[in-house]
Parts: C-alpha cells; sequence; structure tokens
C-alpha cells in the first residue's frame, strides 16, 4: 500500500507538471466553480475508496475527511510547485508521504 500511494502521488505531480494551466486552474478555483469542485469530488472518493480497503476499521466520515486533506495537499504542493520549479514531482511526492500517508498508516 505504502508503495501504491507513492506511485499515485508522484504520477498527480507529473501530470500537472505537464499541465501548467491545471496548477493556475487549483490556484483560481473560484473562477473555476463548478468543473474543478466536480474533479475534487472524484479524486476525493476514489481516495477515499483506496483508504478504506488499508483502514477497514475507519468511518466513513473519517475516510472522506482524510481523502479531503490528501486532496488538499496535493493541491497546494502542486501551487507551490508551479511557483518555485526547483520542486520536482520526486520531492514533492516525498513531502507529501513523509507527512499525510505516514500519519494515515498509525490509522484504525
Amino acid at each position: 500500500p505504502v508503495e501504491t500511494r507513492r506511485r499515485g502521488t508522484l504520477s498527480f505531480f507529473r501530470y500537472v507538471e505537464t499541465r501548467p494551466s491545471l496548477s493556475l486552474l487549483c490556484a483560481e478555483s473560484a473562477v473555476a466553480g463548478g468543473a474543478l469542485e466536480g474533479i475534487r469530488a472524484q479524486q476525493t472518493d476514489f481516495i477515499a475508496g483506496l483508504l478504506a480497503s488499508w483502514s477497514p476499521e475507519a468511518s466513513a466520515q473519517q475516510l472522506t475527511g482524510w481523502a479531503h486533506v490528501v486532496v488538499g495537499a496535493c493541491e497546494r504542493l502542486a501551487i507551490w510547485r508551479a511557483s518555485d520549479p526547483a520542486v520536482t514531482a520526486e520531492q514533492a511526492t516525498e513531502y507529501l508521504m513523509d507527512l499525510v500517508w505516514t500519519g494515515l498508516a498509525t490509522a484504525p
């Protein structure tokens, strides 16, 4: 599961890296409106499903909350990377792994 999370996170950052306008879209979500929220909802549902398979004792509310944290953290890191090209996709992935996924590893 840890390697799956790492690969999925790295894929997100590499995807955003090849589409600079996507980082701008995340940064300007108020302008994007409902379309961006629909994408976020899909990401959140997908991640909550993955987390459910790794933490079967967690409540649906916990899984959804954790998924929102992951989606938000990825968006903020993508925005930061867009403003600082020295930060690589690999580094952003490790930062997320260090903080978010490590904490979730101790969850029920």
